[in-house]
């Protein structure tokens, strides 16, 4: 077996944490006059990304992707650990691929480096959609204690400020691009340069100043679309 060369070592890229997150939604309505849906879960344990918080938050379903699994896998996997889907259809059938989002953090004080490719993400976020035909119950797993319940939001109206219980609102930074992700069609790809709080905040000051950055662009047409 060949042995790898001191500096071939040197040079190999660090590997890069890999997660998944999936957005249950429904359509209710006419073909002319509709409203969609997003189902979001109450988080009040704030624990791994999430230990700086200090306040309940929205969110969607799902976690680190593990050695060897596909993101597809991880995201089957989340969803049957962390919640229940009380309607029995089998819920893999409506899981739909839609982007990723490269998430880079930033700490105060440090500066942005002008061109977006000279730091890698520090976690890369798989998003999925879970197509559903109607309205139905969401219940969190007792196993799964990192929500406190759901609730199912129009989707033009999930960056609205204390939508959810106790004044519970999507992440800063979530406000961004998931709109996008979910009323666009198309797979999607962002990039947030965010702060540990999940802003994309300004950082530096003076001659230091700059903001943080968050870039969204369309991929490959959506499947449904093919």
């Amino acid at each position: 077996m060949a042995k790898c060369s001191q500096k071939e070592s040197h040079m190999s890229k660090k590997e890069i944490p890999e997660a998944v997150v999936i957005f249950p939604t429904f359509k209710e309505g006419g073909y002319d006059l509709y409203q969609k849906y997003v189902a979001l879960g109450h988080v009040t344990v704030f624990k791994g990304p999430f230990k700086h918080l200090t306040k309940p938050f929205l969110n969607g379903i799902g976690g680190k992707i593990n050695e060897g699994e596909s993101p597809e896998d991880a995201a089957m996997r989340e969803f049957n650990e962390e919640v229940t889907l009380h309607n029995g259809d089998d819920p893999i059938k409506d899981l739909v691929y839609i982007g990723k989002v490269e998430v880079s953090f930033f700490e105060e004080g440090e500066e942005i480096p002008s061109d977006p490719s000279e730091k890698e993400p520090d976690v890369i976020l798989h998003v999925f959609r879970m197509y559903l035909k109607e309205r139905v119950e969401i219940v969190p797993n007792k196993e799964s204690p990192e929500f406190e319940s759901f609730a199912w939001y129009p989707i033009r109206e999930i960056t609205y400020p204390n939508i959810g219980p106790d004044g519970a609102e999507l992440l800063p930074s979530d406000r961004f691009w998931l709109p996008f992700f979910l009323i666009g069609k198309g797979r999607r790809t962002a990039k947030l340069e965010i702060n540990r709080q999940f802003r994309v905040h300004e950082i530096g000051k003076g001659d230091n100043y700059r903001s943080g950055r968050m870039i969204i662009s369309r991929e490959l047409p959506h499947p449904s679309e093919e």
